[in-house]
């Protein structure tokens, strides 16, 4: 009877000690979020799920403690940049996206959170692998527990939504757990076929941009996409010293905008919104790695073949990996004749796995330069001012000690900016440079990209108002149609 009471103890608190290490976790995942009864229920259900594990068999029970502790992790990194939850779907299609960011991205290791947990996940599983015998003992309670937990999750995660939810998936992560919300997502996320149809139906939907009279159509057209490029960077001082000295220029002179409505998500869905002339409304992950090309671009019109019927060679220019969201293939497909990825860009001897925008536009320069063409047509995206925000190669940081990540981030959109200019300034007159980024940077309140139309054949007029990421679509192909 003292064996049984003593089990049934030792049951209890290691599942009260678990619980806790996963509401902990919470905390760390939605910093700065109110969670519901300040994560009692998040610390309830970890302590009945916890109490459920306990009474499995000893291998069963060990792996489940490896997977959270692998998960907890995994989390803790992910979280380290985004606050929205993480979907399954998105985990599934982009796990390999998130194996190539960490490894190019050391500071991701320096975060001592990370650490704790997985020391306090490897105590969990010494205790456990020690203590089994005694534990087993309480597999009435275990069972019980277990009951109860299937029984309410699955209330909550039955739903009548017909499609997935994404506030209801974000209330049930914040305020009840990551195993509730994936549950949800499991039950009731509709299959890809609702993503197409999105995709299928807004080509429909681009407004019509109406012809410039007397436009002079521009030998050279250059799309640069920089990654992070947020409206209210620009024009924006810090210390003193301007931000983006070279891109405010531009956007007092120029048309410059503030676009507004594209989904946080993947940064390759917006060099897909305007290469295949659509737009969604909704996070679905990186479009690219939901389908094949073959199935994706049926029915499409791709702005590298347009290009190319109008005697522009296409060209396309990133400083990441080519696997990364799966671009390769898909430039390929889309119709660019030639695509280099970082892996091109460098000497054989250089083992970096990173390159920077400078060097990156210096390569396209030489490349252009070697290869000319009477027309072209350039898609650039650059990569120095993702996050964390940490340029390899800046000899002259705005900050030279940088506090915080904003300040990182200002230190990077500078280096852009002077990349930038150094780049576009080099170029031949008969240009058309379309710069502009990818999103905002909702961490910093930054909710909306920029966008900047550097056109000194034509000199359009100077105006500054926001605009819909429909219209943005629109209004960059415009220029090739």
């Amino acid at each position: 009877m003292k064996l049984h009471v003593k089990s049934l103890l030792a049951v209890v608190f290691f599942a009260i000690w678990l619980a806790l290490w996963s509401w902990a976790a919470q905390l760390i995942f939605f910093d700065g979020e109110t969670l519901l009864f300040y994560g009692f229920m998040v610390w309830f259900f970890a302590w009945v799920f916890w109490l459920s594990v306990l009474g499995l068999p000893k291998i069963p029970a060990i792996v489940i403690l490896l997977a959270a502790t692998l998960i907890q992790i995994a989390l803790i990194i992910y979280h380290h940049y985004f606050q929205e939850p993480l979907t399954l779907a998105v985990a599934a299609h982009q796990w390999h996206e998130a194996g190539v960011f960490v490894t190019q991205t050391p500071s991701l290791w320096s975060d001592w959170r990370l650490w704790i947990f997985a020391a306090a996940g490897a105590a969990n599983l010494v205790i456990y692998y020690k203590s089994a015998a005694l534990l087993q003992n309480g597999r009435a309670l275990s069972a019980a527990a277990g009951l109860s937990l299937a029984v309410f999750a699955g209330f909550l995660v039955y739903t009548p939504e017909s499609s997935f939810d994404k506030s209801y998936f974000k209330n049930a992560c914040t305020n009840f757990g990551y195993g509730f919300c994936w549950g949800y997502e499991a039950f009731n996320t509709h299959n890809r076929t609702e993503a197409l149809a999105e995709i299928h139906a807004n080509r429909n939907k681009l407004p019509e941009i109406a012809a410039t009279e007397g436009y002079l159509p521009p030998r050279h057209i250059y799309l640069i996409q920089v990654e992070s490029l947020a409206y209210d960077v620009i024009n924006r001082l810090r210390r003193g010293k301007e931000i983006t000295p070279f891109l405010s220029r531009l956007s007092r002179s120029t048309p410059f905008y503030r676009v507004t409505g594209k989904p946080e998500g993947a940064s390759a869905n917006t060099d897909f919104a305007v290469n295949a002339g659509t737009f969604i409304v909704q996070d679905y992950g990186a479009i690219y790695k939901l389908y094949p090309p073959e199935v994706l671009y049926e029915g499409l019109s791709l702005l590298p073949k347009i290009a190319a019927e109008k005697g522009y060679y296409p060209a396309f220019f990133h400083n990441f990996s080519g696997d990364f969201y799966d671009r390769r293939p898909h430039m390929a497909a889309q119709g660019y004749a030639e695509r280099f990825f970082y892996d091109d860009m460098l000497n054989t001897k250089d083992k970096r796995l990173k390159v920077e925008d400078g060097e990156m536009f210096a390569f396209i320069r030489t490349q252009q330069q070697k290869f000319p063409r009477e027309k072209t047509f350039t898609y650039i995206i650059t990569m120095s001012s993702h996050a964390d925000y940490k340029v390899g190669r800046n000899p002259a940081p705005l900050i030279a000690d940088p506090k915080n990540e904003l300040e990182d981030y200002f230190n990077a959109i500078n280096y852009v900016d002077r990349s930038l200019e150094e780049f576009v300034t080099a170029l031949p007159p008969n240009s058309l440079v379309l710069i502009f980024g990818d999103h905002g940077v909702v961490d910093f309140g930054y909710d909306g990209a920029a966008f900047i139309v550097f056109d000194p054949l034509n000199r359009p007029a100077a105006e500054n108002r926001p605009m819909s990421f429909a219209e943005f679509v629109a209004r960059v192909r415009s220029y090739l149609q």
